[in-house]
This record gives structure tokens, C-alpha cells and sequence, in this order.
């Protein structure tokens, strides 16, 4: 079974030096649709003889993509997931059908949108990878060999899909740009590429609550507005920290605060400070790992004095 996950998954491999071409495209696209292969499994497994057991053992037939860990750990999750979720697949097969094609608004538009508003000016190497989830919303950016994958999932509703593309295809033309590229990346580099997308993210898909750009959890922003100055203060001592130890801890487990992800409430403050003071989005995607700490840090103490 094959298996991806993570809001932010980057394998990274470093890019030699390469010459291109002068009329050679800035952004080179190419598509991989999976909801053929989920379709041939929907319609066979949605027939009146088909149990539980069968549904599953048709599933790996015919699709066998989950964003789960790998090992059995991960199939039984998988299993789980499709069970639970199988009888929702009925509401949403108008979008699984029509595929990428029927994706509003289209990824091609609204990666150039990003690389407008970032000032692309180095080539991005793009799949756009459609996919069938599990409603879990899991949309997601790897990088591998030069050539970025931006994971879209098919099923998911069309407003948060919208909000989600805009979020990834910018990790996507952050890679792109340099300072995502290599290993060792500080966290103050992770929380502010997370900080990043969801601003621009915000900037192509407005008029929402800014929950819709920056909560992964329901109740999440609220909880961490109300632990703010914690949230600040305790991850100022590990910004320049790269081990995934503590890049784990401030990403996906409970900070110093006690709140899950509180390297993207740092990051969706800082940005939104650096853009306040008149910094532009290219600009920020431009400040490399090196100076990323010392310049995260100071806007911190700036967001903290600014409070008192």
C-alpha cells in the first residue's frame, strides 16, 4: 500500500548547478489523477453483495492509497478510515468523477497567482497530485530530485480545497526560491514557511474567518490567542534548532504552552507582523535559513512589547 503524510512532508535532495534555457517556462506542470483508479474501486465495491471485508480487499485491489504511516499500523488505520468514512464517498462523487479537470479554482491558476505574488524568478518543477482521501483534509508538499508533488485531495469540499491548494503551492514556489532546499533547516525556517503559506494563502482566497487559514483543529486559534505571550516566549530558545526531536514537538506535538502545531501560531504571527510592517510576501520567502532565527526572534520581542 502506498503511503504519504504530513501538511508540510519535504524530501529534500539538492539541486546541482544547471543551466536553462531563456525562453524555457518558469513553471513546468504535470498531473497525476488518481480518480480512475478510485472510481474502478467505488464502482465495485458499491454493489449489495459487498461486506465490510470485501469493500477492503477491493480498495487494495483497485486504489490502496492512504495518507497513513507504512507498516500494519498504517493499514489497519486505512481500514479503519474507509470504513468509517465509506458511506460519505455518495456526496462527494460529482467532484470524484469530474477529478483534477473539475478542481475550482484551477491549480495552474492559482500556482501562478502564488508565483506572482512571491516574484518567482528561479524554474519550479510541479505535479499537481489529485488523489481520493478520507475527508481528512490532507493536502501536502514533498519535494524529491528537484521536481515538487503537491498532494490535492478530490473529495474535499471546493472552499476548503481552494484555501488549502493556495497554502501548499506556496510551500511549493518557497522550495522553488531556495531557502526550503537542504537539510538541517532551523525551525524558525519551518515555522516561517508555514507562516507563509497561510497568509498567502489568505491574500488568494479571501473573505474568510482567519480560522480557515491557519486552524487544523476546531477551537485551536482561540486557544492559542489566550496562550499567546507562552507560545511566543517558549519557542524562542529552540528557533535555531534543527533536530527532529524538537522540530516534532513545536510542529505536530504539544509546545511548551500545551498546545499542539505552536510553531504555526508563531509562524502566522510573525509573518502577519513582518507584513504589517511593510515587507512584502517575496521578501519574506526570500530570508534564508541562516538568518531566519535571529530575524524570527526580533519580530517576536516586537509582537511581545507591542502587547505590553
Amino acid at each position: 500500500m502506498k503511503w504519504l503524510r504530513g501538511a508540510l512532508a519535504i524530501v529534500v535532495c539538492l539541486l546541482g548547478s544547471q543551466v536553462f534555457p531563456a525562453d524555457q517556462p518558469l513553471i513546468t506542470l504535470r498531473t497525476e489523477d488518481f480518480s480512475a483508479q478510485f472510481i474502478q474501486f467505488y464502482n465495485a465495491a458499491n454493489q449489495p453483495d459487498v461486506d465490510e471485508a470485501r469493500r477492503w480487499a477491493l480498495w487494495n485491489q483497485y486504489y490502496g492509497f492512504a495518507t497513513v504511516p507504512p507498516g500494519d499500523a498504517g493499514r489497519n488505520m486505512a481500514r479503519e478510515m474507509l470504513k468509517q468514512v465509506w458511506p460519505q464517498y455518495q456526496k462527494a462523487i460529482d467532484r470524484i468523477v469530474t477529478g483534477y479537470g473539475g478542481m475550482r479554482p484551477s491549480p495552474e491558476g492559482q500556482v501562478r497567482a502564488v508565483a506572482d505574488l512571491l516574484e518567482l524568478d528561479k524554474p519550479l518543477k510541479l505535479v499537481i497530485f489529485a488523489y481520493v482521501g478520507m475527508f481528512e483534509g490532507n493536502a501536502f508538499t514533498a519535494e524529491n530530485n528537484g521536481e515538487v508533488t503537491v498532494a490535492l485531495p478530490i473529495e474535499d469540499a471546493p472552499e476548503h480545497r481552494a484555501i488549502a491548494a493556495a497554502h501548499e503551492l506556496t510551500h511549493a514556489v518557497h522550495i522553488a526560491l531556495g531557502p526550503l532546499r537542504g537539510s538541517g533547516r532551523p525551525l524558525a525556517m519551518l515555522a516561517l514557511a508555514e507562516g507563509l503559506a497561510a497568509h498567502v494563502s489568505k491574500a488568494l482566497v479571501p473573505g474568510g474567518r482567519e480560522e480557515r487559514y491557519v486552524e487544523f483543529t476546531p477551537g485551536w486559534l482561540a486557544q492559542a490567542r489566550a496562550h499567546e505571550a507562552d507560545i511566543l516566549n517558549g519557542i524562542r530558545p529552540f528557533l535555531s534548532a534543527t533536530d527532529g526531536e524538537t522540530v516534532f514537538r513545536f510542529t505536530l506535538a504539544k509546545g511548551p504552552a500545551g498546545l499542539e502545531r505552536e510553531a504555526y501560531y508563531a509562524g502566522w504571527r510573525v509573518v502577519g507582523q513582518w507584513l504589517a510592517e511593510g515587507h512584502t510576501f517575496a521578501q519574506i520567502a526570500r530570508i534564508p535559513p541562516d538568518k531566519a532565527a535571529a530575524e524570527f526572534d526580533a519580530a517576536i520581542l516586537r509582537l511581545l512589547n507591542k502587547g505590553h
